[in-house]
């Protein structure tokens, strides 16, 4: 697979340059194929993309009629819980105009991450189409421990070889451990993937990973492509 490293200045501009690469990826994926579905993710970094996106300077520009919204992970917790990753970027599509059935958030199941799981895999399978990629963008960030999606060093997830999500648990930081991730099989039938990552804290394990993957234990930065960082 080929990768291209685009470091940009500030965040703004970073913001700026993967709204555009998005926007490529949408003209491209719709001419194709007629559609585009794009995988979110959690975490500061990205959002100032989606606000961008949502806002006045790209809203027209996104094909948001015929885009399909996905998460390539969410802590389980209810619908509407602040502490998931959709809280925030749910307002800024129905701000964009996205119909509300081509967003797909992650199920939350009382008491069975693994249903949830389970259920969003089904979800997945079900709107995939042969021959083609499972999404055409997935969005990933990458933490300072070296993780992305909920794929963390050391969990069980990174060796699974077949199936699309799969529940994980992960005590990181002060956030709610459990999760459910889309796998490295789901990352790598991604069209294009694109990592965004910004800040200090994350300068060393960035460097790391560009230098030599395996410091990331199979994660999935060294398994597909690096759209940008900054």
């Amino acid at each position: 697979m080929s990768a291209t490293l685009l470091v940009q200045p500030d965040p703004d501009a970073l913001a700026r340059r993967a709204a555009e690469l998005l926007i490529d990826c949408a003209e491209e994926s719709i001419r194709l194929r007629g559609r585009f579905r794009v995988a979110l993710s959690g975490g500061g970094t990205p959002g100032l993309l989606y606000r961008l996106l949502a806002g006045p300077s790209y809203r027209d520009r996104v094909p948001w009629s015929l885009t399909e919204v996905y998460w390539g992970d969410e802590r389980h917790l209810p619908a509407g819980d602040p502490g998931r990753n959709d809280s925030e970027v749910l307002p800024l599509l129905a701000d964009a105009g996205v119909p509300a059935s081509q967003i797909h958030p992650v199920p939350y199941v009382a008491g069975d991450v693994s249903q949830a799981a389970a259920q969003y895999e089904q979800l997945l399978r079900k709107q995939a189409q042969p021959g083609e990629p499972l999404l055409d963008l997935a969005i990933l960030g990458l933490g300072t421990d070296g993780h992305t999606a909920s794929l963390f060093p050391g969990t069980a997830p990174l060796d699974e070889t077949e199936r699309l999500v799969v529940p994980n648990y992960a005590a990181y930081e002060d956030r709610f451990p459990e999760r459910v991730t889309l796998t490295l099989p789901a990352i790598n039938a991604c069209e294009t993937v694109l990592f965004i990552v910004t800040g200090s804290s994350k300068r060393d394990i960035l460097r790391r990973a560009l230098a030599d993957p395996s410091c990331c234990p199979r994660s999935a930065f060294s398994r597909v492509p690096a759209g940008c960082s900054g």
